[in-house]
């Protein structure tokens, strides 16, 4: 695995374009554009050594899974979490879960 690709890419973030996860407060409108996909774009075109780990992880053996469209979502978010621990300002997995919990009525906190 070429974890320097991975260092290469993630220090790229002072670049408002350098990553689909920085999403800076004047491009909130985007929001309604996101797209799973275009994430796994991403890590497709920029760190396909995470999305191997990822994949291998999550479902050992493709074939045995026709449904693994449904794991695209868990890899982004789990993609989305990693880069925003590195800097926060990768934070468009977490802004859109913000704004399901609140569309959705969240009222509890589960973690603190």
């Amino acid at each position: 695995m070429s974890m320097n690709r991975v260092r290469n890419f993630a220090t790229i973030k002072s670049a408002e374009n350098s990553s689909l996860l920085r999403i800076p407060p004047s491009k909130h409108k985007e929001l309604k554009n996101f797209s799973w996909e275009k994430v796994i774009t991403e890590m497709m075109e920029h760190v396909p050594d995470v999305l191997d780990v990822l994949v291998a992880v999550g479902i050992p053996n493709v074939k045995a899974h026709e449904d693994s469209k449904k794991q695209i979502a868990p890899f982004c978010t789990a993609y989305g979490i990693l880069m925003f621990t590195r800097w926060k300002e990768l934070s468009l997995i977490q802004k859109m879960n913000s704004i399901l919990l609140s569309t959705g009525h969240a009222t509890e906190r589960v973690s603190q």
